[in-house]
Parts: C-alpha cells; sequence; structure tokens
C-alpha cells in the first residue's frame, strides 16, 4: 500500500531529522526548509498531500504568512498543523484563526504527533469520501453531517484529556431529553426532524473551541486563575468562529444550530453567564438543553482534581440550581429521566 505523504517545513535541519525519524516508517515526507519553498512544494505535491507540519518561525514568511498565501486563491483543503516553540496563547489561537487545524509544541513529543497526525489525516480522508458522497448525491444529508461532526469532534478529543468520552455522553443525554421533551412538552411543535437531530448532533461539537486554548490551561490539573479562566472562555467565541467555515451546502440552519450551542452552552438562565450575559429565552433552546446535559456529565465525572459524584447528588445539584443556571422546564423532565441516565452511567439506584 502506497504511504500517506506529509510535507514538513521548518527551517532548522535537526528538526527535519527529528521529525523523519518519528515518521518515516509510517509516511512517505517531503522536507522545505523555508516559506517560500514551502509554498512551491504544496504547490507541487497538493494532490498527493495528506497533511503539513509547518514551523511558526521562518526567517523569510512565518507560517500564519505560509496559511494566508496559500489559501489565497482557494480554500484550502489539506489539513496544517502549525509546530511552534512559543509559549503564549495568543499564537495558539492566531494559528486556529488563521486555518490550521492544530498546533504542536516544540520539543516534540512521539506519541503525541503520531496521534495527532493520525487523528487529522482520518478527518481528510472522512471529509473527501464526503465531497464526493455529497457530489454525488449517494448518501442522505442527515448522514452527511453525522460524519463531519463525529470528525470534527474528534479533534477535541486529541486535545483534551477529557473530552473524548465526554461528547458522546452529552450527545446522549442531549437525545434523551429532547425524546422526551417532544412527549412531554410542545417546545418543539414546529420543529421537524432533521431540525432535532441538528441539536443533536451540535450537542457533540459544544467544546470544539477548546482547540484554541493553549494546552497548560486546557489540561490544567487544579482550578483555574482569573486569567486563567478569562482564556478558557474564550473557547466558546473560537468555537463560533470555526462553525463559520462549516460548509454544508444549503444547510445553513445546522450551521446556526452549532453556533448557538457552541457560543451559548455556557450562559445560565439568570443571565449570569457568558459570553454574552444572555439571560432565560434569549438563550437558544439548543443550548440550553446541551447547558444541562454538559453540566450533568461534568459533575458525574471524576478529573484529576475531583471526584466524580453520585447522580442522587448531581440531580439535587440541578433542582438547587433550577431557575438560576439552568432552564427549570429542562431540570423537570431531565429529573424524570432517572432510569434511562443510569444505564447509560452504569450506576445502580441505592
Amino acid at each position: 500500500m502506497e504511504k500517506k505523504t506529509i510535507l514538513i517545513v521548518d527551517d532548522d535541519s535537526i528538526n527535519h531529522d527529528i521529525l523523519s525519524e518519528m515518521l518515516e516508517s509510517s509516511y512517505s515526507l517531503i522536507h522545505a526548509y523555508n516559506g517560500k519553498e514551502a509554498i512551491e512544494k504544496f504547490k507541487t505535491y497538493e494532490k498527493e498531500l495528506l497533511l503539513v507540519l509547518l514551523d511558526m518561525m521562518m526567517p523569510d514568511k512565518n507560517g500564519l504568512e505560509v496559511i494566508e498565501e496559500l489559501k489565497k486563491d482557494k480554500p484550502l483543503e489539506i489539513p496544517i498543523i502549525l509546530v511552534t516553540a512559543l509559549e503564549t496563547s495568543d499564537v495558539e489561537i492566531q494559528s486556529i484563526k488563521a486555518g490550521a487545524v492544530d498546533y504542536i509544541r516544540k520539543p516534540f513529543n512521539t506519541d503525541v504527533i503520531k496521534a495527532r497526525i493520525a487523528a487529522h489525516i482520518a478527518l481528510k480522508k472522512n471529509t473527501d469520501y464526503l465531497k464526493k458522497e455529497i457530489e454525488t448525491a449517494v448518501k442522505e444529508r442527515t448522514k452527511i453531517i453525522e460524519s463531519i461532526v463525529v470528525g470534527l469532534a474528534n479533534m477535541v478529543e486529541y486535545r483534551s484529556i477529557e473530552s473524548g468520552e465526554h461528547v458522546k455522553r452529552v450527545q446522549d443525554v442531549t437525545r434523551l431529553l429532547i425524546g422526551r421533551l417532544c412527549e412531554t412538552t410542545d417546545i418543539f411543535k414546529s420543529y421537524t426532524i432533521e431540525e432535532l437531530n441538528h441539536i443533536i448532533y451540535a450537542s457533540t461539537l459544544h467544546d470544539i473551541g477548546k482547540v484554541g486554548i493553549e494546552d497548560a490551561i486546557l489540561n490544567k490539573p487544579g482550578k483555574f486563575t482569573d486569567e486563567e479562566f478569562e482564556k478558557m472562555k474564550e473557547h466558546t467565541q473560537i468555537g463560533a468562529k470555526m462553525a463559520d467555515n462549516f460548509y454544508m451546502g444549503e444547510n445553513g440552519e445546522f450551521v446556526k444550530t452549532c453556533k448557538d450551542v457552541i457560543l451559548c452552552h455556557h450562559e445560565k438562565w439568570d443571565g449570569s453567564g457568558y459570553p454574552a450575559g444572555l439571560k432565560a429565552e434569549e438563550i437558544p433552546i439548543s443550548a440550553r438543553i446541551v447547558t444541562v446535559a454538559d453540566s450533568f456529565d461534568a459533575m458525574l465525572s471524576p478529573r484529576v482534581y475531583k471526584q466524580g459524584r453520585k447522580i442522587t447528588e448531581v440531580f439535587e445539584t440541578l433542582k438547587q440550581d433550577s431557575g438560576t443556571h439552568f432552564d427549570p422546564q429542562i431540570v423537570e423532565v431531565m429529573l424524570k429521566l432517572e432510569p434511562e441516565l443510569r444505564r447509560i452511567y452504569k450506576e445502580e439506584e441505592n
């Protein structure tokens, strides 16, 4: 089987040697040693490339300038991972906004590099396949959406020590809540099945903006400082900007639902949340549902800095925070889902 091809761009030959030793057994490698050469080789080998490892700091053009040049004529379809020795979160956020799919810190960690490369190559192959399916109209729209969402959510899993299973459980709880809300309320009486599925799929992407938060904050084993918390809060806005670039053909409603969930899942019923301080029904219903699902899983899940709580204890917190943090109607329905939730979390009733 032909090896997958990666373009490595770095002005330091030692870094080329290190990356070659890590990757040459699994990938075909093309090398460039400055920004100008990177652009030339990218255009020459574009049809063969599956991924680019791009150094941030180079003497002629830095990594961001190379990306800007590459996307000048057409959208980037090949994932670019920026490689940086800089420790500032601003650079990392700039790289994501510029069009990089991820960033890797120097000095290199073999396991991290291999895992992230594999994830983004898998996502590219999945995206390429989906584009072909869209063009030929072989697959139904909902299946296309679901596949793209799963691929995007996997990026968060590779960045965060807690997000992989978390996003799957949040989706499961969101699905349960929507089903019971449809049965017991008229809140979704004007929604189609497709629109309800949009909320379920979007719930998986609620934390997608965390790819723009630096590792030291994202995976900190303890309480944030005020400054760190302000940085973490930016993940809602970073994620919403990423959603602006989703392409779903004429299916703009799905993109809107994604943005609502991503941007507003930390808003609170009493207006004390972020980023906009929205209150009550100013908060989109999709985000209000995901807020409950997300908070429920976060309280139940053990972390390095806390123990997981029991479902009975979490239900008590939901009751206490109903009408302040959470939409009371959604909490009321959530409390009636105890048997189903215990099955999801494999917790027996005491």
